[in-house]
């Protein structure tokens, strides 16, 4: 359904470009998979949202430092960022509906008709029953 892909993960990095990444998180109901990403000081036109063979790729930049200024401090980090999240089969990545709100960019994915949870009715000769296959 939902595969957690980056293969820089095992990789050494710097303290503050892990603290970068944008974190996600993942939950699935019965008929969709909601993705969330931290995305604050993000604005929605600064945001690129790609899908390419069940992978879906977001990158984000985010800006506040003023050029005519002189910093004196930077603690928070500035820059392009992106995310990568492999998908499953059973996932409709034709219908993927994204928005951003408080900082959280989030991803509404549906489940693909043929594989949603369905209940098969059962006969037999004395009556009929049915199960569920949820």
């Amino acid at each position: 359904m939902l595969f957690r892909f980056d293969p820089f993960d095992t990789a050494p990095e710097p303290a503050a470009r892990r603290s970068a990444m944008l974190a996600m998180d993942a939950v699935r109901t019965d008929d969709k998979v909601f993705v969330y990403f931290d995305a604050p000081g993000v604005e929605p036109d600064d945001v690129e949202l790609t899908v390419e063979n069940n992978e879906v790729t977001v990158a984000a930049s985010r800006r506040w430092t003023d050029p005519d200024s002189h910093t004196l401090t930077s603690e928070r980090t500035q820059g392009v960022f992106r995310r990568r999240v492999q998908l499953g089969d059973n996932l409709d990545t034709d219908a993927i509906d994204a928005s951003l709100d408080r900082g959280v960019l989030t991803l509404a994915i549906p489940l693909r008709e043929e594989t949603k949870p369905r209940t098969i009715e059962i006969s037999s000769s004395s009556s009929p029953q049915s199960v569920s296959t949820s």
